[in-house]
């Protein structure tokens, strides 16, 4: 069903978002710190310009977010969108996912490069958040950048396993969450977002 959303206010979003019963979070409990910081991926992806799959990224270090990435050209370079193509699509499917030949950079690896751009802080032992598996390009990256952990809810499409064979042999941690999870979290913001209203007053 096609909403006008510029015509809808929070109170009538409600209506429109229906949270399933198995996915509901009570209005005192709160989510775990994996599911809040993978969650946040999935909202920073809906300005990926990609338009083959849609990620982002978020590095973590005691607790605080230090950097954010998602996939898409570099600054000031005209991305997919704006072009209106996929210079991959078009290639020998035998060529793989061709990564290294795209305008866009990966999540992981636009949130290392905007974590350099500000002047981030030490990120040796920080955890990587991103909701698809990295892939051998990016885990290369992550390594020399220090990373230590990293949770992702997605896998690659074509994982041949080198970058779970490399982040094995230096000790990087790799944990994968339930999206269920990461979903629950969303919708309670949504719930939060849509039942309030302009004064952040809830209905009686």
């Amino acid at each position: 069903m096609e909403v006008e959303i510029d015509k809808l206010n929070t109170r009538a979003l409600k209506d429109l978002i229906k949270i399933p019963e198995g996915l509901k979070m009570s209005k005192n409990s709160r989510p775990d710190w994996d599911s809040f910081y993978l969650s946040m991926c999935y909202l920073i992806s809906v300005r990926s310009s990609c338009r083959d799959r849609q990620i982002g990224a978020v590095i973590v270090k005691d607790k605080t977010i230090i950097a954010t990435g998602f996939n898409g050209a570099p600054r000031g370079v005209s991305d997919c969108m704006e072009r209106n193509e996929c210079i991959r699509k078009d290639r020998d499917k035998s060529l793989g996912k061709d990564y290294e030949n795209c305008y866009s950079a990966h999540a992981e690896v636009n949130a290392l490069a905007n974590h350099a751009y500000m002047g981030g802080p030490e990120m040796n032992g920080a955890t990587l958040y991103t909701g698809v598996y990295p892939c051998v390009i990016c885990s290369k990256l992550l390594i020399n950048a220090g990373i230590s952990r990293i949770v992702y809810a997605e896998r690659l499409r074509n994982d041949n396993g080198l970058a779970e064979k490399m982040f094995k042999e230096v000790g990087i941690k790799v944990e994968k969450i339930n999206k269920d999870k990461i979903a629950a979290t969303i919708y309670k913001a949504l719930d939060h977002l849509v039942l309030r209203d302009e004064f952040g007053e809830e209905p009686h």
